[in-house]
């Protein structure tokens, strides 16, 4: 402030009183002759450092001794001063709204014609003035149409704003690696690895992440600290943060972590908690909150994934591995497929390299898992259950054994083979069905499929058996408003359907759909239980009825995040079944076609894709004959 002004600093001046007198009093000599203001920029660091008394009573005193000198503060961080309550104004300046954003676009280039990618730009922009003005003027100066510049910034964003014909001030990475550094040297450190999380986060999973011992340390010390200097956001509906776009990409292109092995050995411990938690709900009632929980992770999922072949420190991530391998395989299959088959190659590879038997075993089932459920390929499936069946069988009874045999009755069941499948699911019923609580949510599967098998077998009464056994089992385990009751339900009626009772089948699919919805049991679940009440009003001949339930399956297919090509794939098969029998051949045909084209997808080599290749060319042969 001396220099401002011109004048001699006090150097015998010690204390800050001293200070703040000495520059009073100067102020107070040049104020006579011309009008001043005082501008403390970038003020947070020192309201929150030890000089923050000293600052506060230097402005106290600036304020009312020279109340002819202007003084104004920018911060980051809120600012009060009780003691001059009359003579302050505090204006926040929050982010740019979207409509604030397009206006400001549209002024700097108001001859460019943005036309359907307008929305797009201003998303990319972030809401960031900056970002807008270079945008903006690279359309207007350099000819670039709104396409080309929507392909820019999705490729490379800070390049394209950081072109090294602007001055090394107008350079958006510079401008915002500045403002990172402007953080002290520790809170960069953090920021470098929150980083490593690609999406969003909670305050518990930063935390374990920069090992800090408990959530409030982490939010007091990291989250808010830096969420006030705006260079991380905060979701209040999710509970979340995230680092801004921008800054992400200049925090990636400038500045590195020190610690990587350990970040990395975090990032798979807090992760692969997350996985199993979700992956544990998704098979409850709790399927809901476990899809939104999936859907906000799903970046951070996929990474995790990933480090298994990334990774230079398997020793201390190894187990990670593993662990999501053996417990989160239905998730892992259904919502991340394309990732699975390399997460698995990864797994094989480090369970070779530590040699341990039961983890090879676990990753084979996972894999016989993915071939048979995701692919299709029952064959390939088959011999990978078959690779770990040769481990697991050697360490006795286990429910890793159970699940074992249930699965390969599975594969078998869908080859055709239903004799085989009920010998295996007996094998699983006799290990799960004694060995207590614990294995009883997989003792209802293998009751549940038993009968399934019977029945196609033609053996009515004993499916019958196995389907009352386990509906009683489920209503005394979970109630009688469960999803798994109406599932029960619904084989039920599948049962009678297959005797030929379509009237008794009808009341069993109304039942298992009705106590589906009132449970809010998975949204495939009810998708199937749709088909089997619209099959049933097909059967009576009530197609009015069934198509409003077809209707209904697919808006529910529609309104999810992720793709349900089983649901679709059914969905499509039930309409033609009810074209068909109305005598609407021609959007039988297409309805077939559709459900051949999405089956073709899934489950190529499956016995269920035969039969709808049969269903797809018996109404194109019936449609010859007209």
């Amino acid at each position: 402030m001396c220099a401002s002004l011109h004048v001699e600093p006090d150097y015998q001046a010690t204390a800050s009183v001293k200070w703040i007198k000495h520059l009073t009093e100067e102020l107070k000599k040049v104020s006579n002759e011309k009008q001043l203001a005082v501008l403390f920029d970038n003020a947070e660091d020192t309201i929150e450092s030890t000089f923050k008394d000293s600052l506060l009573s230097l402005i106290v005193a600036v304020a009312r001794q020279c109340p002819w000198v202007k003084v104004l503060i920018t911060s980051t961080t809120k600012i009060q001063f009780s003691q001059l309550r009359k003579i302050y104004c505090l204006h926040e300046m929050k982010p740019m709204r979207y409509t604030e954003s397009k206006l400001m676009l549209r002024s700097i280039a108001p001859d460019v014609d943005l036309g359907a990618y307008g929305d797009v730009i201003v998303e990319l922009s972030e809401g960031l003035p900056l970002l807008i003005l270079m945008i903006g003027a690279e359309m207007k100066i350099n000819l670039i149409t709104p396409e080309q510049m929507v392909n820019l910034l999705l490729l490379s964003r800070l390049e394209t704003l950081s072109k090294d014909c602007y001055p090394v001030e107008d350079r958006v990475a510079d401008v915002y690696k500045n403002f990172i550094k402007r953080l002290s040297v520790v809170y960069q450190e953090y920021l470098s690895k929150l980083d490593f999380i690609p999406g969003s986060f909670n305050a518990e999973e930063a935390g374990e992440l920069l090992d800090f011992e408990s959530v409030a340390m982490a939010k007091q010390q990291v989250l808010r600290p830096i969420l006030i200097r705006h260079v991380i956001s905060y979701d209040s509906s999710s509970l979340r943060f995230n680092i801004q776009g921008i800054l992400r990409e200049v925090i990636q292109a400038n500045f590195t972590i020190k610690d990587l092995p350990g970040v990395r050995a975090n990032y798979c411990k807090v992760f692969t908690k997350v996985m199993k938690e979700i992956a544990k709900k998704m098979s409850t009632d709790e399927y809901t909150r476990a899809m939104s929980t999936f859907v906000q992770e799903q970046p951070n999922l996929r990474k995790l994934l990933g480090e298994v072949n990334n990774n230079t420190q398997e020793s201390s991530t190894y187990p990670f591995f593993i662990e999501m391998a053996s417990s989160c395989t239905e998730l892992i299959e259904i919502f991340m497929p394309n990732e699975s088959e390399q997460f698995y190659k990864g797994c094989l590879r480090l369970a070779d390299k530590y040699g341990k038997d039961i983890d090879k075993a676990s990753v084979y089932l996972a894999v016989g898992s993915m071939e048979t459920y995701t692919k299709g390929d029952l064959h390939t499936g088959q011999e990978k259950y078959l690779s770990a069946l040769n481990i697991i069988e050697k360490k006795g009874d286990t429910m890793q054994l159970a699940t074992l045999y249930h699965k390969i009755g599975w594969n078998i069941f869908k080859q055709g083979d239903c004799t085989e499948a009920i010998r295996m699911y007996k094998k699983s019923l006799g290990i799960s069905s004694t060995a207590g609580k614990d294995f009883e949510s997989l003792t209802l599967q293998s009751l549940s499929n038993l009968g399934v098998a019977h029945v196609v077998l033609g053996n009515f009464d004993l499916g019958e058996k196995y389907h009352s056994s386990c509906l009683r089992r489920s209503e005394a385990l979970q109630g009688k408003i469960h999803p798994n009751v109406g599932n029960a339900r619904n084989r039920i009626g599948l049962l009678h359907d297959q005797r030929g009772d379509p009237k008794t089948a009808l009341e069993f699919f109304k039942q298992g759909l009705e106590i589906k919805k009132k449970s809010k049991a998975a949204p495939i679940s009810i998708v199937y239980s749709l088909s089997n009440v619209a099959n049933g009003y097909n059967n009576m001949g009530m197609y009015k009825e069934a198509h409003e339930l077809v209707d209904e399956a697919f808006a529910i297919l529609q309104d999810q995040k992720m793709d349900m090509l089983d649901g679709f794939s059914l969905m499509y098969n039930t309409r033609g079944k009810i074209y068909s029998r109305e005598g609407r051949l021609k959007q039988a045909a297409e309805a077939y076609g559709k459900t051949v084209e999405i089956t073709r997808q899934v489950e190529q080599k499956s016995y269920i894709f035969m039969k709808r290749l049969v269903n797809l060319a018996e109404v194109l042969e019936g449609m010859l004959h007209l």
